[in-house]
């Protein structure tokens, strides 16, 4: 037990050394980048005010600098390790999103606040919507979610840094929106691939949509390395597939057609 405790101790300090590495020097533009859209996504898409956004915010800020590709043995935006860096690519990939990317990380960050780490979750939520709340959001993440060495002084730390972040982004949120949506649009039409009709093979285990749209509800998932006859495709990578005679979606970003 006492050598399980020691090599947790281990990776700990090693995560956390990488994630002092990765702000110690400043933020270049890219990763700042990356801090905005974490926060429009935690605001825009799942639900959380601007404080709480920000309390997450600045605890990835200390952990991987806003770096999705952060690390070795810690990886990501905030240093996953072992099984929970396997789960988060799986359910990044059942998405449509790469593993190593910021959509992707955050959409799993959100799974594990409301499922595994609803204690963290619960008190993120509580947070009122001003500065006060911005730190209670970052104590919170630290405290409860990341639970480091010196847990008191590192949750206090960035519970403090939040409150930057809430006044820095505070008043831009709705510019924010439009940079983003402008951003995300003009990448769209520059690398957005359109399928054909044909016979796939799956890379990974897909995620069964309602709808044609990555915002739809999940009922179901088709497994890695099956190969699917599509014949309708909607919004240009959204294969049809029926199950029991009612028609769902699964995206062929992550297939190969072989047919």
């Amino acid at each position: 037990m006492k050598s399980k405790k020691r090599i947790f101790a281990l990776v700990l300090t090693l995560c956390l050394a990488i994630g002092a590495a990765a702000f110690a020097h400043g933020l270049t533009t890219s990763a700042s980048s990356n801090g905005r859209e974490i926060y429009n996504l935690l605001t825009t898409k799942y639900g959380f005010n601007g404080a709480q956004a920000s309390g997450i915010v600045s605890n990835i800020y200390y952990e991987s600098g806003f770096n999705p590709n952060a690390g070795g043995v810690c990886y990501g935006l905030v240093q996953w390790t072992g099984a929970r860096k396997s789960a988060m690519r799986r359910y990044a990939g059942r998405l449509g999103y790469s593993g190593s990317s910021v959509k992707g990380q955050v959409a799993y960050l959100v799974h594990e606040l409301k499922t595994s780490e609803r204690a963290a979750y619960s008190r993120i939520k509580a947070a009122p919507n001003n500065a006060s709340g911005a730190y209670s959001s970052g104590y919170a993440f630290c405290y409860y979610f990341e639970r480091p060495a010196n847990k008191l002084s590192r949750s206090r730390q960035r519970g403090n840094k939040a409150r930057s972040f809430f006044a820095q982004y505070k008043g831009s949120k709705a510019a924010g929106k439009a940079s983003s949506a402008s951003t995300s649009a003009v990448k769209a039409n520059k690398s957005s691939k359109t399928y054909k009709p044909g016979t796939y093979k799956l890379r990974l285990t897909m995620t069964l949509r309602a709808k044609p749209s990555v915002n739809s509800s999940a009922v179901g998932s088709v497994a890695k390395g099956k190969k699917v006859k599509v014949t309708t495709i909607k919004n240009k990578k959204w294969a049809a597939y029926k199950v029991n005679g009612k028609t769902k979606y699964f995206s062929l970003k992550y297939a190969t057609k072989v047919a």
